[in-house]
C-alpha cells in the first residue's frame, strides 16, 4: 500500500503572499466568472461565508506554470 501524497492547503492570504500576488488576484482567479482555478479542484469554500477559502498550494502551483506564470515564492 503506497502513502498519498501530502497536499498542502492555505488560507487565501499565505497563498497569495507565497505566490507574490494580493489575495484579491487570488480570489480572482478562483471566480467561476472571470478564473481559471476551479472550486473543489484548486480551492474549497470555508467552513462558513466567513472564512477564508482553501487553496491547494501543488494544483494552484501547477495551474500557474500552464497557464504562463512566473512568480517568486516567498520564504515566510
Amino acid at each position: 500500500m503506497s502513502a498519498q501524497p501530502q497536499e498542502t492547503w492555505l488560507p487565501t492570504t499565505k497563498a497569495a503572499k507565497i505566490f507574490g500576488i494580493s489575495p484579491y488576484t487570488l480570489r480572482r482567479w478562483g471566480s467561476p466568472k472571470t478564473g481559471f482555478l476551479r472550486e473543489n479542484v484548486h480551492w474549497k469554500r470555508g467552513m462558513k461565508a466567513s472564512h477564508p477559502h482553501g487553496w491547494n498550494m501543488e494544483l494552484c502551483s501547477a495551474e500557474l506554470e500552464s497557464q504562463g506564470f512566473l512568480f517568486t515564492y516567498c520564504s515566510d
